[in-house]
């Protein structure tokens, strides 16, 4: 049974994270109302974080920052040796962002250890943050730019900690904001974000599950027959919902709007909004500078934009020497969710959700939480623990 703890501490690192990360969607209404103060808000909120974090290491008597924290300094006067030497007009905007976006997030998770914890906060933060601005569409997106940063700042995330709540923690109440958050996402938000919510939806139930079989057939072997079944009328059910319910009601949804058009004209650059061209253009630069690559902020600084593929701007960035140092990271913080058990297993792959399959469409990496998060994750050291229980599995849906 979920449980908050009878005693919040305020300095408590996994508060601390879990605060961090929502943070900047909690304060969204006062960023908009104060627009030209934005910055300065910002700043105060996260320096009252530091010194909460700090003192909370004073009292815990600890003074080391932690192997993770290490890593991303290494990475972060990496960054500046390359500004030094391929300085753009985009360089010292892209360290800003992994400054806020990398070190901070990760000093905050290096000082974890309790996985479960974590966990819970950021369930409560999910149904918080939901409550708050999950209907954001309905209002013509006042508090969230548009469909993107809806999807991937606020429903998906949601999301995951609203599915935690009723699968992880047995919340039973908390299935119907689950469902809400869903069709949240799948009406109004982007199709990377969907892709994410199926990709943890699919992984917690074949990993974090003892009883798999039940789960197969109870679950995922339904679902799959009825998706073929779907499949084969995808095409007017997408334009009914769309032109006949949600036009006539006055709402939009770029999603759907997307996959109709993509399923009436069978066109690749229709499914992917113009990305091939934008790849394409990628690829040719990646040419260029195959081994060493342009340097970080490249791409951006030449057409404009980014190239909404995280392999396009690792080989643009630093070439094949870059993509093999990210790429042993990322393998290495694989390795560990493999080898981790129950809420370790589960920390990681929210980490890995948060950023998978996103960046392969869409952001990049240099501002991405998760990403960052993710990168470290081999370096943290959480407690194991076992609240997936079998007698827990014998109710799990």
């Amino acid at each position: 049974m979920f449980k908050i703890p009878a005693r919040i501490k305020i300095t408590n690192p996994e508060l601390l994270f879990v605060t961090y990360y929502w943070g900047f969607m909690l304060l969204r209404p006062l960023l908009d109302a104060y627009k030209t103060h934005s910055t300065l808000i910002l700043f105060i909120y996260v320096l009252c974080l530091l010194v909460f974090f700090i003192v909370g290491m004073i009292l815990r008597k600890e003074h080391s920052i932690g192997q993770s924290v290490l890593l991303l300094m290494v990475l972060f006067l990496f960054f500046l040796g390359d500004i030094v030497l391929r300085h753009n007009s985009f360089s010292f905007e892209y360290v800003y962002r992994f400054v806020y976006s990398g070190i901070l997030p990760v000093l905050f998770l290096s000082k974890v250890r309790n996985g479960d914890l974590l966990l819970k906060y950021f369930t409560w933060f999910s149904l918080i943050i939901f409550l708050l601005y999950g209907a954001d569409p309905l209002t013509g997106y006042k508090v969230f730019s548009d469909y993107m940063d809806y999807g991937f700042n606020l429903a998906m995330p949601a999301f995951f900690g609203l599915f935690l709540g009723y699968h992880y923690f047995k919340m039973r109440w908390m299935l119907i904001f689950e469902i809400l958050c869903f069709l949240s996402i799948l009406i109004f938000a982007n199709r990377s974000a969907l892709l994410g919510v199926l990709f943890f939806t699919a992984f917690y139930f074949l990993f974090m599950s003892a009883d798999r079989k039940r789960i197969f057939i109870r679950w995922i072997l339904p679902i799959t027959i009825a998706v073929i079944i779907i499949s084969f009328n995808i095409d007017s059910i997408l334009k009914f919902i769309y032109n006949e319910v949600l036009i006539k009601l006055g709402y939009n949804s770029y999603a759907l709007s997307k996959f109709t058009s993509s399923l009436t004209k069978l066109d690749l650059h229709v499914l992917f909004s113009g990305r091939m061209e934008i790849w394409t253009k990628a690829l040719n630069m990646i040419r260029e500078s195959p081994l060493i690559g342009h340097g970080l902020g490249s791409f951006q600084a030449r057409y404009g934009f980014y190239s909404h593929n995280i392999i396009l701007d690792i080989l643009i960035f630093y070439g094949l020497l870059g993509f093999l140092i990210f790429g042993f990271l990322i393998l290495a913080s694989l390795y560990k969710i493999w080898r981790s058990k129950t809420s370790v297993k589960l920390i990681g792959f929210l980490f890995l959700s948060l950023w998978f399959p996103k960046l392969f469409f869409s952001a990049y990496f240099m501002e991405d939480f998760g990403f960052w998060c993710f990168i470290a994750f081999s370096f943290f050291s959480l407690e194991q623990h076992n609240r997936i229980s079998p007698r827990l599995n014998k109710s799990n849906t």
